[in-house]
């Protein structure tokens, strides 16, 4: 009787000794802090793409107003310049800045455009000199 009770407990140590794998335990404290990591990334991802939208609206008035500035600064000397309003594109929309008479500009000093994101026409940028 003694030999198996022996083997017995020699059995269950050889079994516990080779138990792989993860205690619930483990697994709640690896959950929590995937919890954790997610709420924090959440808020700055959003952050993010507010960012990105308003530096992209500020590129395109800027790519705007050095098309115009450089139309303007291409003609010819003696001659009254008459740049073309940049087109507008599926996300921005682009106009004459608010400083500008509404009309175009004949000297580089008055170049002022503004975009406005399409997606969120709160997001307005305005470059050029004359702004």
């Amino acid at each position: 009787m003694r030999a198996t009770i022996t083997r017995y407990i020699e059995a269950l140590k050889k079994r516990r000794a080779s138990d792989e794998g993860f205690s619930l335990i483990e697994l709640i404290v690896v959950v929590a802090i995937l919890g954790i990591l997610v709420a924090i990334a959440i808020p700055v991802f959003t952050g993010l793409q507010a960012q990105a939208l308003t530096n992209s609206t500020k590129a395109a008035a800027a790519n705007a107003a050095t098309q115009v500035a450089s139309a303007i600064a291409a003609t010819p000397q003696g001659t009254t310049p008459a740049p073309a309003l940049p087109a507008s594109t599926d996300e921005f929309t682009i106009a004459w800045g608010p400083t500008a008479t509404g009309t175009a500009p004949t000297l580089v000093d008055e170049v002022c455009m503004t975009a406005t994101s399409k997606s969120d026409t709160n997001v307005t940028a305005d470059a050029g000199p004359g702004c």
